[in-house]
């Protein structure tokens, strides 16, 4: 039988550490978040070994695949942890990797080396946060395969010899004071086109790369980093380590809107393509041609699934006066499912319906839960604080304004996700905080566009949707 996990109280929580020297971290208000080292045998130490047990601490000893580990888990004012990794001589260059079991709540990763951290938050409510910190580590997303989230935190190319890794666990309230953590020379990353950064960091080395320009500022301490529409990433070398950072800058959204559409493959359009190339062709972004403007007819929209379809045939029902495919968006949305997105539609199809004189107007399914059941409350204005709640949650999921990604969300869902606190009324406490976190997510997906990291027009679509 496996010996009882090591108990160890702290000021915010309780730290279990069990025989292969996993950790389970339990705060108030958060589900239990577990962090491992990753060995040959999935998360655990190899070869495990319990040397020392007291009240504030406990020390495993073993290994991960060929490295040796020893690891102490400490408590008192914050939970510490702390590992030695030992390189033999002859081995290739290593990494310690940690495997991290978020238990059901939200995580926001910023990889960024040696001023690296996660945030742990709740899905509902706008606190606590449990913050994963390096303190003497190089924190970055692991790029080897393994379920769940993965992460390293030892410098690239580990060679032979011993390393010191330090991370710190701490309670912090609300997920807004993540930001006390943040380094001094510290600015926003996430640009509009024609701005530049300025941080604090003349006295760091700096790597960057070729379409970042670099000039220093009128102070001594500033460096100036301008860059254009894409996202550059850049370095700054310091005493404890390298800070990896990514300046992502957003350009115009019609300059995105006529780059997507002018790579659509006209004679294979899906859904959201044609949605795309619907809304570039009206705003005068993208030069009409007979061959565009064939494949917009032909695309069968009735015949296609989903809401995209359906948002489409609305915007063609009343660009071109057709009564009766708004009677048709009507029929359609009223057989699809209570799925996000389906109030946002909803809403294209009501005005075609309206401005055409169609008697019927898309019926709104029932105030449910989840996603759907939150778009369709903000879409009523039905606010309650548990409405709120919910609002909270889907703005840990992005970040709200701080620097990082999320640990879970595709480029899709990030756009559905900041659609959705758009929709949120501009007097409910929750709305500046909400507004800021869709703007920051919109830039992210169009600097992300700009860059060629995303081609798939769905994401661009929904942003229209509701923008």
């Amino acid at each position: 039988m496996p010996a009882p996990p090591v108990r160890l109280p702290w000021r915010d929580g309780v730290a279990e550490v069990d025989a292969r020297g996993r950790i389970t971290l339990a705060v108030p208000r958060l589900p239990p978040v577990g962090i491992a080292v990753v060995g040959a045998d999935g998360p655990g130490l190899d070869d495990a070994r319990l040397v020392l047990v007291e009240d504030d601490l406990a020390e495993h000893s073993g290994r991960a695949g060929e490295v040796g580990v020893e690891q102490r888990v400490g408590v008192g004012e914050h939970c510490q942890l702390r590992w030695v990794v030992d390189v033999p001589v002859g081995a290739e260059p290593a990494a310690l990797e940690l495997a991290v079991d978020l238990g059901g709540a939200v995580g926001w990763l910023w990889p960024a080396g040696a001023d690296g951290w996660l945030a742990v938050m709740p899905a509902r409510g706008n606190s606590p946060t449990l913050l994963l910190r390096a303190r003497q580590a190089e924190l970055r997303r692991s790029e080897a395969d393994g379920e769940g989230l993965r992460l390293v935190v030892t410098p690239r190319g580990l060679g032979p010899g011993r390393q010191v890794v330090v991370m710190q666990a701490q309670l912090v309230e609300p997920p807004s004071s993540v930001g006390t953590v943040l380094p001094a020379w510290y600015e926003p990353l996430v640009l509009d086109a024609g701005e530049h950064w300025t941080g604090a960091i003349a006295d760091f080395g700096l790597d960057h790369d070729d379409a970042v320009t670099v000039s220093t500022g009128e102070v001594d301490s500033l460096v100036r980093l301008s860059a254009p529409p894409g996202r550059h990433r850049f370095a700054v070398h310091g005493a404890r380590g390298v800070s990896d950072l990514v300046l992502e800058v957003a350009p115009r959204p019609s300059e995105v809107l006529a780059q997507v559409a002018a790579g659509l493959e006209v004679a294979a359009l899906d859904a959201a393509g044609a949605f795309v190339l619907h809304r570039a062709l009206a705003a005068g972004v993208l030069e009409r041609t007979p061959e565009r403007e064939d494949a917009l007819d032909r695309f069968d929209w009735t015949r296609r699934p989903g809401l995209l379809a359906i948002a489409l045939g609305a915007e063609r029902a009343l660009a071109e006066g057709e009564r009766e495919m708004a009677v048709e968006a009507v029929r359609r949305l009223a057989a699809e499912p209570a799925v996000p997105g389906h109030a946002r539609v909803a809403t294209l199809v009501g005005l075609a319906a309206g401005a055409l004189g169609v008697a019927e107007v898309p019926p709104l399914p029932p105030l449910g839960k989840g996603e759907a059941g939150l778009e369709l409350a903000l879409v009523l204005d039905a606010v309650s604080p548990a409405i709120e709640a919910e609002v909270d949650g889907v703005i840990n999921r992005l970040g709200a304004t701080l620097p990082g990604e999320p640990v879970d969300l595709d480029r899709r869902q990030q756009a559905m996700l900041a659609g959705l606190l758009d929709l949120v009324p501009e007097y409910w406490g929750v709305a500046w905080e909400a507004g800021a976190t869709a703007q920051v997510t919109r830039r992210r997906i169009l600097a992300a566009y700009a860059a060629g990291e995303v081609v798939d027009p769905e994401p661009l679509a929904w942003l229209l949707v509701t923008g």
